[in-house]
């Protein structure tokens, strides 16, 4: 009888204090939001035309964007000089609408864009990667001002 008390003690002390407890080894989900006005020229200056704009993952995480913008975006991987690598691409996305993507490869870093805004560039590390971060050279252009004759037939 001692021996099964003692024996109920230990496996008590085991195995209660883990329960429940989430392990190291499981998968994440983070979110990453497009911001609100980020289609406008600015937030690349300041690195905020994602919230984050450089996250820090474990292999086998998924990370949503979220576009909180009014406008359309996308979350292509790669960059605006070289173009799209291949890894993910979310097509269009409208207000409100989310991107989920599982990154399965270790010690890599990812650049990511949007193709209707190449100027906004985020960067996702996984495992042990480094960052290796994307300069531009952005040209500055005079708007394009429309009168009040101006239509638009087909869309």
């Amino acid at each position: 009888m001692k021996i099964l008390l003692i024996l109920l003690f230990l496996a008590i002390i085991v195995f209660v204090p883990t329960y429940g407890q989430s392990s190291e080894n499981t998968p994440q989900t983070y979110q990453i939001h497009i911001t609100k006005d980020s289609y406008n020229q600015g937030c690349e200056m300041t690195d905020s035309c994602y919230s984050p704009s450089e996250i820090h993952i474990k292999q086998g995480d998924t990370i949503s964007w979220i576009n909180q913008d009014d406008a359309l975006h996308t979350v292509t991987s790669g960059n605006p000089s070289i173009g799209h690598d291949k890894s993910f691409d979310s097509g269009l996305l409208k207000a409100n609408d989310v991107f989920s993507y599982t990154f399965r490869d270790n010690n890599k870093s990812y650049s990511y864009y949007c193709n209707l805004h190449p100027r906004m560039i985020g960067y996702v590390l996984v495992g042990e990667s480094e960052i290796v971060k994307i300069t531009q050279k952005l040209e500055q252009k005079d708007p394009i001002l429309f009168d009040s004759d101006f239509k638009i037939e087909k869309f």
